[in-house]
């Protein structure tokens, strides 16, 4: 299995981060090409974090049962919460292929 450097960024243009509103609007918002600041891994942190030069843009943190969000330049995304800080309730993970998770 390949594995991230823990402290590099890691992705591409592909990327996107989302907010839905209270009327269930989806609101889509796509790399700007302003940096390569996609995904970072940090293991010893226990965080996931997207998009970097200002704030995170999405942060999972402390065993993914909080999370943050900020605006950041690689997404040109406003905090995607009112106050920026939020927990996690259920988190669902979605990949293009199978992966057996006990391997």
């Amino acid at each position: 299995t390949k594995t991230q450097n823990c402290n590099t960024y890691y992705g591409n243009g592909q990327s996107f981060l989302f907010a839905c509103d209270d009327n269930d609007d989806v609101e889509v918002y796509r790399w700007s090409g302003k940096n390569h600041y996609c995904q970072l891994c940090q293991v010893e942190q226990n965080r996931i974090a997207m998009g970097g030069e200002g704030d995170f843009g999405l942060i999972l943190e402390d065993n993914f049962s909080k999370g943050r969000t900020g605006y950041c330049a690689t997404y040109s995304n406003p905090p995607l919460v009112e106050d920026g800080h939020f927990e996690i309730a259920a988190l669902e993970i979605y990949g293009p292929r199978p992966f057996n998770l006990l391997s």
